[in-house]
């Protein structure tokens, strides 16, 4: 496809309001971890509102991008489309669909 073969990208995943962004989520022991739970991009930036992630390209399959967040409090969330872009060529992004999260207390 056009974005696959591109080399400067860029990927913007929204976070739901009442959710945090967890800085440095290497330090969690995540067990077993999954196949996908690797490094697969080269900057990764955590804000209050969303994530950003910037890859070194795409191969071939499908693409994961991870971040653990923190919810403050139960409830039912929306989290909107997440989208991939050609740095510097306009025009040129996918989005993936909207999700609905519910939170319950543990």
């Amino acid at each position: 496809s056009a974005l696959r073969d591109q080399r400067y990208l860029l990927v913007d995943s929204p976070l739901p309001a009442g959710a945090e962004p967890v800085a440095r989520d290497e330090v969690y022991d995540i067990v077993p971890q999954p196949s996908w739970w690797k490094l697969s991009w080269s900057r990764r930036e955590l804000r209050d509102s969303h994530a950003l992630w910037f890859p070194w390209g795409l191969a071939e399959g499908p693409a994961l991008y991870s971040a653990l967040i923190r919810f403050t409090n139960p409830g039912v969330y929306r989290l909107g489309a997440a989208r991939i872009e050609a740095m510097y060529q306009q025009g040129r992004f996918r989005a993936t669909e909207q999700l609905t999260l519910e939170v319950v207390e543990p």
